[in-house]
């Protein structure tokens, strides 16, 4: 930090894996107590330590930016200095380049950008080696934009083919041993059709080890959390109804790792 961070009567806002705000007074409650602390930031904090306010991790960059700017109007006004360190803004700097290259990157995959053309070929090449139906073009350029894009939505008409294209995602992201299941969260009435895709797009090529849920060879709650536990190691597809996802919530963040592809139907 700036020696000036360091002096009596500052604030400073830091990032340092999380949002933390050092409070350099004798106390802090004139500013806990305050009435915009408490309906604007105080349901975003984990805990307060040693004059030391530690937000909840789960916050985003863009929850970063508002506490900045709200922190920066109230806090000269109260007679303290204020600041933010280096690392904060470069932090929240480094986010919305990421998410200014994500848009740029999908509206030229929107448009087929030609400077994309190499990087479609292949992972279609990929795709096409390890699946056995044949994805119409449409499917494939889907399925391109889901893998380059990392998380979005695919919002099209029933029938379309949205399965299959997401099936080739898993394809390609497999064949680079980049995950190794699909953990997929939908209604109860998706179920056959996830598992007659995944054997109509795969065949011979990967066998179909699942875990449902809604499996009748289940009698209870408990048998099915034994099961993910000890006995869903080889799966490669899971299928979960939103109905049930709370109850199986320490199971599945066991299962859901970066070697997932996690998919909401």
């Amino acid at each position: 930090m700036n020696e000036e961070m360091l002096k009596e009567n500052t604030i400073v806002l830091d990032f340092d894996n999380q949002l933390i705000l050092i409070i350099n007074t004798a106390s802090i409650d004139w500013l806990t107590q305050k009435v915009f602390f408490k309906s604007r930031i105080g349901h975003k904090v984990e805990k307060i330590e040693n004059n030391i306010i530690y937000f909840r991790k789960d916050l985003t960059y863009i929850d970063f930016e508002k506490i900045d700017e709200l922190l920066k109007n109230k806090i000269p006004s109260m007679g303290y200095e204020y600041y933010s360190t280096d690392r904060l803004k470069e932090f929240i700097s480094a986010r919305n380049l990421y998410i200014e290259k994500r848009a740029t990157l999908g509206i030229e995959m929107k448009t087929d950008a030609t400077r994309l053309d190499d990087r479609y070929l292949k992972f279609k090449s990929v795709v096409e080696k390890n699946m056995v139906r044949t994805l119409r073009e449409k499917q494939m350029r889907d399925a391109f934009f889901m893998f380059a894009m990392m998380k979005s939505g695919n919002f099209s008409v029933p029938g379309s083919g949205k399965t299959s294209s997401a099936l080739a995602v898993y394809a390609f992201l497999k064949a680079n041993h980049l995950v190794e299941r699909i953990v997929m969260v939908g209604p109860k009435s998706a179920f056959g059709s996830w598992i007659d895709e995944f054997t109509a797009c795969f065949g011979e090529k990967e066998k179909l080890i699942e875990f449902n849920v809604q499996s009748s060879k289940f009698k209870t709650t408990q048998e099915r959390r034994l099961s993910l536990k000890y006995e869903s190691a080889n799966c490669n597809l899971f299928l979960f109804n939103y109905e049930s996802i709370e109850n199986y919530i320490e199971e599945l963040a066991h299962i859901i790792s970066d070697k997932t592809l996690l998919i909401f139907d």
